[in-house]
């Protein structure tokens, strides 16, 4: 989710001013709440096999974890490398352990149990090639965070679907792994699409540079 919307940074500064203060007086760092939220994204997972509507709560718990960890980081002077690395890696055991739970509950408790675990798996498939992406673009030194189905609006799926499931036992929480399927393999895509494009572009500019006749037009 982009943080310069008004919604966003409103919310970031509401736990500036609030729940910031007690975490940095404790002396809690951005490695516990970091940690704090696979665990809770695990009790989620779990949560899910019982009721939706606690695994949503657990979610957005989990959530809250993770835009804290990168408060507390910048306030405390540690954010890096190091601390990005451990934030994305263990994001995407979260992401498993959601995913896994929501098609346990499938499993369990709805005849769609086939249909669950496919897209289940591709939920799972969208949310690595979003990160995947970003990183090996990164590595070959073409930003790209763009997309509108990044992490924070795939949890914010399954949570909104996990707390009205009753309406709809079974159907929110099957439509939620297949909104999340859709778009973040769409987003997965767009990413593709534009790293490859910076590159080719690259790749042309050099080839213009060592042969510059190469894009003259032709003399008659």
């Amino acid at each position: 989710m982009r943080r310069d919307l008004p919604l966003v940074r409103g919310v970031y500064r509401l736990l500036e001013r609030t729940v910031l203060p007690t975490i940095l007086s404790r002396g809690i760092t951005a490695d516990r709440l970091t940690w704090l939220g696979l665990i809770i994204s695990l009790l989620a997972g779990l949560a899910f096999l019982w009721s939706p509507i606690a695994a949503a709560i657990l979610i957005l718990v989990s959530g809250l974890c993770d835009l804290l960890d990168g408060l507390v980081a910048r306030h405390q002077g540690s954010a890096g490398p190091r601390g990005a690395f451990l934030d994305s890696v263990l994001d995407r055991y979260s992401e498993v352990f959601l995913y896994s739970g929501a098609w346990g509950y499938l499993y369990l408790h709805t005849p769609y149990r086939i249909w669950g675990a496919v897209l289940a798996m591709a939920a799972v498939v969208g949310s690595f090639m979003v990160s995947y992406t970003r990183a090996r673009g990164e590595g070959l030194g073409v930003s790209c965070t763009d997309g509108m189905f990044q992490r924070a609006e795939r949890m914010i799926t399954l949570a909104v679907c996990g707390f009205l499931d009753q309406l709809a036992p079974g159907i929110l929480i099957m439509s939620a792994l297949g909104v999340v399927a859709v778009g973040g393999n769409l987003t997965a895509a767009y990413r593709f699409w534009k790293v490859e494009a910076e590159l080719t572009r690259r790749v042309q500019s050099s080839r213009d540079a060592l042969d510059p006749l190469a894009s003259e037009p032709e003399s008659k």
